[in-house]
């Protein structure tokens, strides 16, 4: 708690509330930093964590914030799945499934569902979906080949007004209603979904290229109710100030099913395929709406997608695991996908051996933290964000060899941050595509030593290699036509063309039930193919648009400045206004310049300038870590503390995971051999 205080007092305090322009204003041109440098460094890097302004970021605290909060529990009673009366057959022959299932359902709370070494036909899955129960096996010996299933599957049961109390930092606020459409009470241990809706104040665009309802959110879960007034858990990492709404994540109509809690999943292999066993599950372990979970010392090779996927979870530790392999290629086939998830720690992971990506993390992914962990021999990117508008997550100390991408394909994403880490792409390490804003880039080793990176950014075209690619089309697209055109903040649906104007009108009267529209339509082409589509705007809530009966609205004909036909009745209200909208997700490939002034980059270390290169507002104090601000953890070792940054020698140090990939002793010196031979005189 000490350490959760400071780093409180040092945010309150850590900067001031401007964007700032990310320029060179001093290179420190020495090939390893320099002992000066070092020397200086080595005075001020305990400093608190002036350099990232307290706006940008949120207080994240191992066992308070982010992971299992507490300690995770040590569990003794055992229950052998092999004994009767389960007799789970762990030879493979026979579906062990049903064996398991059975054992997990006489489990009493805080018994350990044990799993001997073996090989384990869990084809027909595994199903848990009680608290408070672990599923633990005898590491790499106790072989599962299927899919395991944690948890509820989320549906959504209602929305509740927030009447006060969603802002950053609060772990409190009110309903205005305590109870849903079908009657159920809101009760102690349900998930919510917090969100709000997005006005166009925003000093960032939030896009998305599908709907723009609640894609920003955070879930928590209650832990108190008194009267109207309900506290909860993380605490929140942003301002849902506008007309702000807590959605229900549990089963349709049924407020008081809550999410399943103190579930461990330990010392298992999972894998698709083994002998004769082959399967071809979506996700070989799937977690949804669950809390102070945890996943620990699991191997997951050769995913025939993705290896693991956690969604709707608050407070769930994934560490000390190794995933690896892709049972086939293309897209869907990263080591973990994560998304509406708030507080997990996902730290001192393997992700290697053709993973694409290693973590692909998407909308409602907020608060979080990706620590420590070792990427390798993954195809295209290690770490990607590929869904609308994920916020305040920290990844620190982790060691790329493929690309960190913020695609920007399906819409905008802001606030986060990236601090001591190692980017060693030899082509362009770091994509903040179009729509990304409020990046901090901190403390970081960019570009590997023997690349010919041609700039470090670059907005014009160039065929080479840059260190940090920024504003660029969305995913897969490095050029681009032109520069960004004017865009509404909340442009609904998919983007617009290349060089078709997205045809804004505003109605100044209503018209009832009509394919016949008068107003100025001038902007909008003709139907080109059926590809073109037109999408009304309620200006009483511009964040809800139309039609919604599923049926796309075509023009026949290019728009005039006096009137629009259309295939399909609408009625329009004075104040709506028309878009035209391109169903074509890789358009809209032109560069988006003006973003990159939002970001802060500072104080990493480049292998373009070959230099650190420093933001102008001077602070020049990099903390030895975010998460960790009181000293390594245990499980750290010996290793150097910390690893990775600009003001260190090597400026990349191994970390645990990378050792274990390599099979080196954990925080060991490797010494000389002792010779031989000798004998006593």
């Amino acid at each position: 708690m000490a350490s959760f205080l400071r780093l409180i007092e040092h945010m309150l305090f850590a900067g001031q509330n401007t964007p700032r322009k990310s320029t060179v204003s001093l290179y420190t041109s020495v090939p390893a930093v320099g002992i000066l440098v070092l020397l200086l460094w080595a005075q001020t890097r305990t400093a608190s964590a002036t350099i990232i302004p307290a706006e940008r970021m949120v207080p994240w605290v191992p066992g308070v914030t982010v992971g299992v909060r507490g300690a995770i529990p040590t569990r003794t009673n055992l229950i052998d799945v092999t004994r009767p009366p389960y007799n789970a057959d762990k030879t493979g022959t026979r579906d062990a499934s049903a064996a398991i299932n059975s054992a997990i359902s006489a489990a009493n709370s805080n018994d350990v569902v044990y799993i001997p070494a073996g090989i384990y036909n869990v084809i027909s899955g595994i199903r848990l979906k009680t608290s408070y129960i672990t599923l633990r096996g005898a590491g790499t010996n106790t072989v599962l080949v299927g899919s395991i299933n944690i948890g509820l599957d989320p549906s959504g049961a209602d929305a509740f007004s927030i009447t006060n109390g969603a802002t950053k930092g609060s772990t409190s606020f009110n309903f205005a209603t305590m109870t849903d459409r079908w009657g159920s009470s809101v009760a102690v241990g349900d998930m919510y979904a917090v969100c709000s809706k997005i006005d166009g104040s925003e000093t960032f665009p939030y896009i998305s290229i599908f709907s723009y309802t609640n894609m920003l959110r955070q879930v928590v879960i209650v832990t108190g109710i008194s009267g109207n007034t309900l506290t909860f858990t993380p605490p929140l990492v942003w301002d849902f100030t506008n007309s702000p709404t807590a959605k229900n994540g549990n089963l349709n109509g049924v407020s008081t099913v809550a999410p399943r809690k103190g579930i461990g999943i330990e010392s298992l292999f999972l894998t698709t395929t083994n002998g004769n066993l082959n399967c071809t599950p979506g996700f070989m372990l799937f977690m949804s709406l669950l809390s102070d979970c945890w996943v620990t010392n699991c191997s997951f090779y050769n995913a025939e997608n993705y290896s693991a996927y956690l969604t709707y979870c608050a407070h769930v530790t994934f560490a000390h695991n190794n995933v690896r392999f892709a049972k086939s290629s293309g897209s869907n086939h990263s080591g973990l996908l994560v998304d509406n998830d708030s507080g997990c720690l996902i730290e001192d992971n393997i992700f290697a051996d053709g993973l694409a990506p290693g973590i692909e993390f998407n909308t409602g992914f907020s608060g979080n933290v990706v620590f420590g962990n070792y990427f390798t021999n993954n195809v295209s990117n290690d770490i990607v964000c590929h869904n609308t508008h994920p916020v305040m997550n920290l990844f620190e100390a982790n060691r790329l060899a493929c690309a960190f991408e913020m695609d920007g394909y399906f819409g905008s994403a802001s606030h986060q941050t990236l601090f001591r880490n190692s980017f060693a792409s030899p082509y362009v390490p770091l994509a903040f595509k179009r729509w990304i804003t409020y990046m901090n880039l901190v403390g970081n080793i960019l570009g590997t030593p023997n690349s010919a990176y041609t700039n470090f950014s670059h907005d014009i075209q160039n065929l080479g290699w840059q260190i940090l690619e920024l504003g660029r089309p969305n995913i897969g697209n490095s050029s681009y036509t032109g520069t960004t055109p004017p865009i509404p903040w909340n442009f609904p649906g998919w983007e617009i063309s290349d060089g078709v104007p997205n045809g804004i009108c505003v109605f100044t009267n209503t018209q009832v039930n009509t394919t016949n529209l008068i107003g100025n339509f001038s902007n909008i082409p003709s139907a080109n193919g059926g590809n073109g589509v037109i999408i009304f705007q309620d200006n009483h809530d511009i964040n809800s648009y139309w039609p919604k009966d599923g049926v796309p609205v075509v023009q026949s004909a290019a728009g005039t400045s006096s009137k629009l036909f259309i295939n399909h009745s609408i009625t329009v209200s004075n104040g709506w206004r028309v878009f035209y909208s391109w169903q074509n997700p890789n358009c809209y490939q032109q560069l988006q310049s003006s973003n990159k002034y939002t970001h802060l980059i500072t104080g990493n270390y480049d292998y373009f300038n070959h230099a650190v290169t420093w933001d102008t507002n001077g602070v020049q104090a990099i903390p030895d870590s975010l998460l960790y601000t009181n000293g390594r953890p245990l499980w750290w070792g010996t290793n150097s503390w910390p690893a990775i940054g600009p003001d260190l020698n090597p400026a990349t140090g191994m970390i645990p995971a990378q050792e274990r990939f390599l099979g080196i002793p954990s925080g060991v010196l490797q010494r000389p051999s002792s010779p031989s031979g000798l004998r006593v005189l």
